[in-house]
This record gives structure tokens, C-alpha cells and sequence, in this order.
């Protein structure tokens, strides 16, 4: 089977097994009255009741299935489509029909469109028949928002895409349209096939690194083993002395054993009895007419009994020499394996445990250089801060010693010197501002924003523009179109910066967004990695990237928004929300975070950020952006 049929095939598998079902069936149906309508699109979350014992339907929220336990809404948007070729980014969806936990029945024909919704404890769905070519032509989406076991609340999407296609099949032999796709299958094969691209890169780089280890390895592995070898070799030769010695003390044992064989045989006793005995043979010879029988018989006695103590003798010396021998031996055995151990102790196990020691070393030279190279670069910015302290204590004493009258003025251009003119990431404030929480930037003609704005030159290395600050609670945030459009409010207490200037920045580049938050006495912030403004013809509406950071995303359910007042409704739901929360923001029908709510107001009427406070105001909130 080719592996792209598979891939596709498993897809389509992975999608029919999660509990959300987005379906378009393009088949001519006959409704009531005769007109045929050209698809039906239906949306269906089924299982979800608490209560139930079946097992629960699942939200996908990205990295895993979470069990859902209650649906409160489901929706579905329309994306038009101009053209076949058109770029999916230019068009904007709108919403068709939703069902909530406040309406949770819809039924209506309106835009040749006919809807049936509704939302139970088993089933929620959403059913549209389209009269309109053009209808069954476009993009749809269906989102479902629930809540878990823990009261977490949960968003999934499904689009469905259908592309244009040329068949014989079609009557006409023109123009047809495959089957819907839902797009976040296609969106999870490219964010595959990337995260494999970067793996193969990350595993290239780790065999590049491990091929240095491995050679510093080699060149180790080849110095031991010129050292062992070495080493070797002159075990060897001393091995090879001390069997020599050992041999040449075995041949002096044989030679004196030999000559001490030889000494006993010719041993001056045997020569003085052999003496003794022929002198008494001769004394015998000469006086045995003198000797009767039995002194002849006693002084035979006399002579055997030497003999025979004498050929006792030769056993009795020959176990002493043997005896010794053995004794001799064995001692040089013992020295010759002492000196073996000794040798061991001296060579062998220091060679062991310089090879360990080595080991040892080669797996923390990487923390050790890490370690160093942190320690540099902490070294390199405590200078830099001690320098620029310097220099301002150095120009603080040489003005001192000017005494000049003029002092002031002075002070005036140092000021406009060292303040800042842009704001930009890596920048560092060097003049104190003593009124205003951040350096104040005042550009230049034709700088972009045309008014002053606060600079925050500290936080994840700076460069960020202020665009709301509410810490006090001293301005009103329940304000008119008007004045949300040119900004209200100090530098230096709570203040808007306006929808026009935040469009004319993030107009001029790529822009980022971070939320800082205090609620409790806890610190939190939110980061966005895109983040834009369109015109007020467009409604100021905002654009949003993927969100990061120490607290949840309450802002996702806004993306696409349009701003509303209380005297523009520019929101999805039928009453006014800027009126009914108190507040000015994108809302949609109404809002997960309201953080130009009244100062102090609970009951989602403040200053709210859901994730972190619920329905409570937060205490601290600051808007920034910074170009990327």
C-alpha cells in the first residue's frame, strides 16, 4: 500500500474515534416544499451526561483526550469562499447557529439556510440544511466548549476543507468539489512531518557530537594500551630476572647439595674409623698370641658395632640435608609471590584507577564547561553594572567639581541623551524615572506611535510597550468608543494607550503579546507569540498567536473578536456585554477575561483573567507588546 493512502487512511481512523463528529453530506435532499437542498452539515457531540455509565466522549486539547463531563456550547462558522484559488488567511468565518446552556434549543430558515440545534444531556448537535451552491461550497467550522471533572473549561474545533476538483462524473463535465477534510488532520500531518524533520536534524547534530566523544575515547583507549603495553613489557623482564635468579638458586641448592653428598662420603670419620679399624687389625695381627678367644670375640663386637653405627649415620644426615633444602625452597616461592603482589600494588591497580579516574573526568567536562561558561557570562554582566554605575557616580562627582551655575541645563541634556528614543529587546535604562514606573519614550517626528509611551526595559530582557496598565483602580475603564479609540488615562497611574496607536504599532512589524497578572499576592503572565490590531474600519479586531506562559489562555475565546463599547455592540450575543460586564474588550457572548472591567467588581464584572481568579478581579494587570 503507498505509504501517503496509509498515512491518510490512519488519519481519517484517528478522527472517527474522537466523541466530536463533523460531517458534510453533499447528496440532493428533498425538504418540505419541493426544494431540493444541495448538502446537509451536521455537528455531534454524543455521550457526555455525568451521570451516565458509559464511558465519557473526549476533547482533544492538543497533547492528550480529556474526559468531558458537561458541554455548554457548541457553534458553527461559515468561511466564504471568493474563488477556488483564494488564500484561506484573506477570508473571515462569521457565526451560522450556536446552542448553549441559556438557549439550548435553535430552530430557524434564515440565508437559505435551515437549522436545527439543540443541546441535551446525551446528545448535543447542530444540523444545517444549505439551499445555496455557494454554501455547500464554503469552509466550515464547528467549536464545542466544555467543562471536566476538575471545572476545567475546554475548547475543540473542527474545520472541514473542501477543494476544488475537475471529474468526468459531473454532468456538465465542469467543475467539481471533493469531500471535506477537516483541517486540523492536515495541520497535525505537517506539525508531524516537521517535528520528524527537526528530530532527524537534533539526531545529525547528537551523532556529530557523540563521533567527537567517540574519538576523544579512541585517543584515550590508544594512550592506555601504549601504557599498558609498556607496562607489560617490563613485567616481563622483571619476571623473566627473577625466574633466573630464582633458577640460579635452585643450581647452588643442587651444587651444595652435591658437594655436601660427596663430603660425607669422604668424610674424615669414615677415614678415621678405616684408620682406627686397620690399626686394630694390625695391633690384632701383631698381639693375638697375647688375646685368649674371648677377647678376640669382644673386640669384634667392639667393631661391628661401629660399622654399624656408622652406616646409621648416612640416612640421618642425608634427611637433614633434605629437610633444609625443602625449607629454602619454599621461602624464595614465597618471596618470588610476594614480590608479585608487591609489583600489583605498585602498578597494576594505580593503572586501574587512573583509567576510572579518566572516565570520571571525560563525564564532567560537560557540566564543568557549561558551569564556566554561566559563570563568565554572569562575570560579564556584573561588569557591564558595575561600569555603568561607575560612570554615573564618575559624572556625578565631575559635575559636583564643575560648580558651575548652569548645572541644570546640563542636566537637561544629560537627560535627553540618556533617554531612551525606541524601544527594542536587549536595551538598558540608564536614567532613573522617579514619576513613571518604566522609562517614558517620546519620539521623534514620524516615529511610530506619535505619542509618549512607557518602555519596560527589565522583564525577559526588555524592549516591551506598555498598551494597559490598571494598578490603582484611580482612572475609569468604562469608557466610550471615542475615547478607546485615542487612549485615556497617566503614564504614570492606570492608562489605555488606544486602539489607534496599538493598530498603528502592530501594523508596522510583527508584534508579541505578555499579560502580567497579580491576583492573591500571586504573579502570573501570559504570552502570545503573535498579536495585532486591525483598523476601525475593521472594528479593531484582534489577531492572535499560540499562548504560553504561568497561567491558563483566557484570551483564546476572543481571537477574531471585533473591540466593543457600550455604545458600539460589536458582539456574538444578543444583549450588549460591554454594558452588562462593565467593561470595554473582544467579546465574544461575553467573555473568559475582562480585563478592562470595573476596578474591585467580582461577579465576572472586574478586572477578570479566568484562569487565575475565576469570576474575581485580579489586583495587577499590564498589557505589553514587543516587535519580534
Amino acid at each position: 500500500m503507498d505509504s501517503r493512502l496509509f498515512f491518510a487512511v490512519a488519519l481519517c481512523l484517528l478522527q472517527v474515534t474522537r466523541g466530536l463528529q463533523f460531517t458534510l453530506d453533499r447528496d440532493m435532499i428533498s425538504t418540505q416544499g419541493g426544494r431540493p437542498a444541495c448538502g446537509v452539515l451536521s455537528c455531534v457531540q454524543r455521550g457526555h451526561d455525568s451521570s451516565s455509565t458509559t464511558p465519557s466522549p473526549q476533547i482533544d486539547d492538543g497533547n492528550y483526550s480529556t474526559p468531558v463531563s458537561t458541554v455548554t456550547r457548541m457553534a458553527i462558522y461559515k468561511t466564504d469562499v471568493d474563488s477556488p484559488g483564494a488564500q484561506r488567511d484573506s477570508r473571515k468565518p462569521f457565526l451560522v447557529a450556536s446552542v448553549n446552556s441559556q438557549q439550548p434549543r435553535v430552530s430557524r430558515v434564515a440565508n437559505a439556510i435551515k437549522v436545527d440545534g439543540r443541546l441535551e444531556t446525551s446528545t448535543t448537535s447542530i444540523r444545517l440544511e444549505l439551499f445555496n451552491q455557494e454554501d455547500c461550497r464554503a469552509e466550515f467550522t464547528c467549536q464545542l466548549v466544555a467543562v471536566d471533572a476538575q471545572g476545567r473549561e475546554l475548547v475543540r474545533t473542527s474545520h472541514l476543507l473542501q477543494q476544488p476538483s475537475s471529474s468526468a462524473s459531473h454532468s456538465a463535465g465542469g467543475q467539481g468539489w471533493t469531500p471535506a477534510v477537516a483541517m486540523h488532520l492536515v495541520d497535525l500531518a505537517q506539525d508531524l512531518n516537521t517535528n520528524m524533520q527537526l528530530m532527524r536534524s537534533a539526531m545529525d547534530d547528537f551523532r556529530d557530537r557523540l563521533g567527537g566523544v567517540e574519538d576523544k575515547v579512541a585517543t584515550s583507549e590508544n594512550g592506555l594500551s601504549g601504557g599498558l603495553k609498556n607496562l607489560e613489557n617490563r613485567m616481563e623482564d622483571k619476571m623473566e630476572r627473577l625466574e633466573d635468579k630464582v633458577n640460579h638458586l635452585e643450581n647452588k641448592f643442587s651444587s651444595t647439595e652435591t658437594n655436601i653428598l660427596n663430603k660425607i662420603e669422604e668424610t674424615s670419620v669414615d677415614k678415621s674409623f678405616t684408620n682406627k679399624i686397620n690399626f686394630l687389625e694390625a695391633k690384632l695381627e701383631n698381639h693375638v698370641g697375647h688375646y685368649n678367644n674371648d677377647d678376640i670375640s669382644m673386640l669384634w663386637s667392639n667393631v661391628t658395632k661401629i660399622n654399624t653405627n656408622v652406616a646409621s649415620l648416612k640416612p640421618f644426615i642425608q634427611s637433614v640435608i633434605d629437610d633444609n633444602y625443602k625449607s629454602i625452597k619454599a621461602e624464595m616461592r614465597k618471596r618470588a609471590n610476594r614480590l608479585k603482589d608487591n609489583l600489583h600494588a605498585a602498578f597494576i591497580q594505580p593503572l586501574l584507577n587512573t583509567t576510572n579516574n579518566i572516565t570520571t573526568i571525560m563525564n564532567n567536562q560537560f557540566y564543568m564547561l557549561s558551569h564556566r561558561i554561566d559563570e563568565r557570562f554572569t562575570d560579564m554582566f556584573d561588569s557591564i553594572n558595575e561600569s555603568v554605575i561607575h560612570t554615573r557616580s564618575s559624572f556625578r562627582d565631575t559635575v559636583t567639581a564643575m560648580n558651575i551655575s548652569d548645572a541644570n541645563e546640563v542636566a537637561a541634556v544629560v537627560r535627553d541623551i540618556l533617554t531612551p528614543k525606541t524601544c527594542s529587546k536587549g536595551m538598558i535604562s540608564l536614567l532613573p524615572q522617579p514619576s513613571y514606573p518604566y522609562p517614558v519614550v517620546k519620539p521623534s517626528s514620524g516615529d511610530i506611535p506619535a505619542v509618549p509611551y512607557l518602555c519596560d526595559t527589565v522583564t525577559d530582557a526588555g524592549g516591551w510597550i506598555i498598551i494597559q496598565r490598571r494598578t490603582t483602580g484611580n482612572v475609569d475603564f468604562y469608557r466610550n468608543w471615542a475615547d478607546y479609540k485615542k487612549g485615556f488615562g497617566a503614564l504614570d497611574d492606570d492608562f489605555w494607550l488606544g486602539n489607534d496607536n496599538i493598530h498603528a504599532i502592530t501594523s508596522s512589524g510583527i508584534y508579541e503579546l505578555r499579560i502580567d497578572l497579580r491576583y492573591n499576592g500571586k504573579a502570573a503572565f501570559a504570552h502570545y507569540d503573535r498579536f495585532a490590531l486591525a483598523n476601525e474600519q475593521e472594528k479593531y479586531r484582534l489577531t492572535l498567536g499560540p499562548h504560553d506562559g504561568t497561567t491558563g489562555d483566557s484570551l483564546v475565546r476572543h481571537r477574531n473578536k471585533p473591540f466593543s463599547t457600550y455604545d458600539r455592540d460589536n458582539d456574538d450575543w444578543s444583549d450588549n456585554c460591554a454594558m452588562d460586564y462593565h467593561g470595554a474588550w473582544w467579546y465574544e457572548s461575553c467573555h473568559d477575561s475582562n480585563l478592562n472591567g470595573k476596578w474591585g467588581e467580582a461577579v465576572d464584572k472586574g478586572p477578570r483573567w479566568s484562569h487565575l481568579s475565576n469570576a474575581d478581579p485580579v489586583s495587577f494587570s499590564e498589557m505589553k507588546i514587543r516587535r519580534v
